[in-house]
């Protein structure tokens, strides 16, 4: 949590443990995929298909150059997040203590940085991320549609895999 605050404080929104929120004035609603989307459902096709329409809460943030996205991004329903315990010593954690953390933090992507579009092409360029090994990459290309307060975004995969399709469904929350 405390990375996607700073990310938020550098980005221009006001965030706290309880409320994310936009310093400025809020864009216009419409084709604009500026604003604060929040994730519905997730499906892939290919052989290994899959659809959540479920998801957790996941959050993408656009502003008119950065994004920030905080997601629990599972092709099927994952279960919800347990409360991890206080470990014995904070400085110095135990391996089961390690590994309930791991775990925990898993599925969770974190991500922040730059983006361009091209008609209806997005381009993300992570400037920071919970995986250092993509940070100050470029994410592939997502196809984009903007159907009122409904934003569907698809990726194709990589050359060389199998082919799939992943279709992720956000909902404009601002």
């Amino acid at each position: 949590m405390r990375g996607f605050l700073i990310a938020a404080a550098v980005f221009g929104f006001v965030a706290s443990a309880t409320h994310v929120g936009f310093t400025q004035a809020k864009p216009s609603p419409g084709s604009s995929l500026e604003g604060v989307w929040k994730a519905t459902a997730i499906s892939v096709t290919g052989a290994n298909a899959s659809t959540n329409a479920n998801r957790q809460p996941s959050l993408v943030i656009y502003t008119k150059k950065y994004f920030s996205v905080i997601t629990l991004d599972g092709s099927v329903p994952l279960p919800p997040r347990s409360q991890l315990t206080a470990p014995r010593d904070p400085n110095h954690l135990t391996d089961a203590e390690k590994l309930a953390r791991y775990e925990a933090w898993l599925p969770v992507l974190a991500q922040s940085g730059t983006y361009t579009v091209t008609g209806n092409v997005l381009v993300q360029h992570r400037l920071i991320s919970k995986d250092p090994a993509s940070m100050n990459t470029e994410g592939g290309p997502i196809e984009f549609k903007i159907d009122g307060n409904t934003m569907t975004q698809t990726t194709k995969s990589a050359p060389g895999q199998p082919v799939s399709e992943t279709h992720r469904t956000y909902v404009r929350l601002e």
